[in-house]
């Protein structure tokens, strides 16, 4: 119930630090990021793989169908670390064990429920971006020390700047905060609406989840999920059980070009429009990319289309013997 509450684009971003023995870290904040590095009792390996193995309902998955999963699908989660687990799955079983059972269908009344939340992310940081005037008297000393100039209060403003785009910018007192300019709070939400019941012979469960995330870079940055999941149980006899385990994912991610390094060391005197409003390629004299410009031409979108089927048959045709055949397909594309 714990981790139901916690808004994150997947189950696994809800684990950190909800779990001892176990570390989770995120390649990159940005919303739907690639690969998220789990490992279980630390890292175990050089060079190769440390992610742990991955079981969804009796089939062996990996971590990006598990990223598709919503909390609200999941009926109990267990993280197997000790060597005992490697009994059971073998050698895959090296860096641990994360087992998932989702939800089912039950005997009774059905069941339809809505979850959902809405939420604003915003930037949380250490450090102040220089003023104007902090950056002129910086790049003033900069320059003086080059010229072997002791006191930089001998070289003059429009000296110190060499650029004539900056000094225009400095005598019309028009400068870029591009800290207002490239980042800005951002929206995401998640809905999940599930149907569950049954009866003596047919118990089925339905889930729909659907999860929306702005990234706070002002262009090309968001994360999309769309998943359906349907499990049905059916009682043939007494002896005899028959299952299927259905899902569906479609992921959007757009990817923003990641110049964060050179926006916040770029120059508060810079030319970031043209006069029709379009963005300038060069914000001064010396060609430096305008970020604006180049995060808007570049577009980088990420697809993800998977699903699979999974059809179990379990007998027990006498007390103390179970007898359960597991088959599944699954296929994920990515464009």
């Amino acid at each position: 119930e714990t981790l139901e509450n916690r808004p994150n684009a997947t189950f696994l971003n809800s684990l950190q630090g909800a779990a001892p023995g176990i570390t989770i870290n995120s390649a990159s904040g940005s919303p739907g990021s690639g690969k998220i590095e789990v490992l279980v009792r630390g890292l175990s390996s050089l060079n190769g793989s440390t992610d742990p193995l991955y079981v969804i309902d009796g089939s062996v998955s990996d971590g990006e169908e598990f990223s598709t999963l919503s909390a609200e699908s999941i009926e109990s989660i267990e993280i197997l670390k000790d060597a005992a687990s490697q009994a059971i799955y073998g050698a895959r079983a090296s860096d641990g064990v994360i087992l998932v059972t989702t939800k089912r269908g039950a005997q009774g009344k059905m069941e339809v429920n809505y979850n959902g939340y809405v939420g604003i992310q915003s930037l949380w940081r250490n450090f102040d971006f220089y003023s104007p005037e902090e950056y002129v008297m910086l790049r003033r000393e900069a320059m003086a020390n080059d010229k072997g100039i002791i006191d930089a209060r001998e070289m003059s403003i429009s000296e110190a700047l060499s650029d004539d785009v900056m000094k225009e910018v400095w005598a019309s007192g028009q400068f870029v905060d591009w800290e207002d300019l490239m980042l800005k709070n951002a929206l995401y939400q998640n809905h999940d609406i599930t149907v569950r019941g049954g009866n003596d012979k047919l118990r089925v469960s339905a889930g729909l989840n659907y999860f929306d995330q702005d990234g706070m870079v002002t262009t090309g940055s968001g994360y999309q999920k769309a998943a359906f999941r349907l499990n049905v149980d059916y009682k043939v006899n007494k002896w005899i059980n028959f299952g299927v385990n259905t899902s569906y994912a479609l992921t959007k991610s757009e990817r923003e070009d990641g110049n964060f390094t050179e926006f916040i060391t770029r120059t508060p005197l810079a030319k970031v429009y043209e006069e029709d409003g379009t963005y300038t390629k060069y914000i001064n004299s010396a060609n430096d990319v305008n970020p604006l410009y180049r995060a808007q031409n570049y577009n980088r979108e990420i697809k993800n289309n998977s699903y699979r089927v999974n059809l179990f048959l379990e007998l027990k045709p006498f007390k103390g013997f179970n007898y359960r055949l597991n088959t599944s397909f699954y296929n994920r594309q990515q464009e």
